[in-house]
């Protein structure tokens, strides 16, 4: 219990929007990342080439995702689950880490610019971009797939992108506090 109160801490965002807002929120986003009406020309093919009924399953679980990661308090292993989930999706789709990444880009100016039309303080929106940040930092790692442990040379170079990461993400996160 005390590991789940302490991650509720970690990652907790202020509640700025209802349950109603968010789903509108979410709901318009997927679709327009995967109409990719706001994606580069050279992301918005990998949307295209995913099968019907495939890629409504991909924006369901999308949308269930990023309504999760925008709940106030999150559950980590659960957060956790999901994350890999959706991952797994996406590599099923062969959707490469680069749209993912822009995608996420894309949708923290999206609730960012809604966070910002509620007129809420400057200090409640800091703690809701920073936590928001975080969160999607969070997520992507949480997302990245696991090199097979038969291949040593991915293995490595896993390693080797997982260190990366790692810095990347606190470096950002430093910055994100000031």
């Amino acid at each position: 219990m005390a590991s789940q109160t302490k991650s509720a801490e970690t990652w907790s965002l202020p509640r700025i929007f209802s349950t109603g807002q968010i789903v509108l929120m979410v709901d318009t986003f997927v679709d327009e990342i995967h109409a990719s009406t706001c994606l580069n020309p050279r992301y918005a093919a990998a949307v295209r080439n995913i099968p019907a009924e495939k890629f409504q399953h991909l924006q369901k679980i999308l949308k269930e995702h990023l309504e999760y990661l925008l709940d106030p308090v999150l559950d980590e292993s659960e957060w956790r689950r999901n994350a890999q989930m959706l991952g797994q999706e996406y590599s099923l789709c062969e959707i490469s880490e680069p749209w993912i990444a822009e995608s996420y880009r894309l949708f923290l100016r999206h609730a960012t610019a809604e966070a910002v039309s509620l007129k809420i303080s400057g200090e409640e929106y800091e703690e809701y971009y920073s936590g928001l940040i975080g969160r999607l930092f969070q997520d992507l790692s949480m997302q990245a797939k696991i090199p097979s442990l038969t291949d040593f040379e991915s293995f490595e170079s896993g390693i080797g992108e997982s260190t990366q990461a790692n810095a990347l993400y606190r470096a950002l996160m430093g910055a994100a506090e000031l």
